[in-house]
């Protein structure tokens, strides 16, 4: 059984995706146990408004790390998302963190690294624009790409339609991820009887 912990920092749209994917009874072999928020925001709301265990902490708080690592061991989190989180996970957090551990990304990396991706990718007039699933390492938005969606760039697209179509394509690529974590959940567990 994967045990999701999500972390974010905002709106929280694609926790609200995930959310109602799960409140559809659409999976067997997962579960959204906790969210992590480094500041009040929607999502957290989100959170608790579908009775998720909740933990908000900065990272500017003394004994961050532990305090969030003790915090996933006390819901047993066995696979983390990073979904419009917009911290900096330590060295130390990702040398003590043992499971997956996925970031969401608005960029069809290597492409526009880091923050402001899309504002990035539209002023540089990128006729491909596309979103990111990727394994979190040490270095910002470079460890190993699970997934990408591409997309052509419409002509007179305007940065806001942009980012909606970014946005709709984000919570796309994550939804499609977990249904083909649930095939290979079912397989594991078909060949475990």
């Amino acid at each position: 059984m994967i045990r999701w912990a999500v972390f974010v920092s905002g709106s929280g749209t694609n926790l609200q995706s995930l959310l109602d994917l799960e409140a559809q009874n659409s999976w067997k072999h997962q579960s959204i146990v906790a969210v992590h928020a480094d500041r009040k925001c929607l999502a957290l709301e989100r959170a608790q408004k579908a009775s998720k265990s909740c933990f908000l902490y900065s990272k500017n708080e003394i004994d961050y790390d532990l305090k969030l690592l003790d915090f996933l061991k006390s819901q047993n989190v066995n696979a983390i998302f990073l979904l419009g989180y917009m911290r900096v996970l330590s060295s130390d957090f990702l040398r003590k963190w043992k499971y997956p551990l996925i970031n969401l990304h608005p960029s069809l990396l290597p492409a526009h690294k880091g923050k402001d991706s899309i504002q990035r990718a539209y002023q540089a007039n990128d006729e491909v624009i596309g979103v990111s699933l990727h394994e979190v390492s040490e270095e910002v938005d470079s460890g190993k790409i699970l997934r990408q969606i591409s997309f052509p760039r419409l002509p007179e697209e305007t940065l806001e339609a942009l980012e909606t179509r970014v946005h709709a394509f984000e919570r796309k690529i994550i939804r499609d991820y977990c249904f083909d974590l649930e095939i290979e959940e079912e397989r594991r567990v078909a060949l475990d009887s």
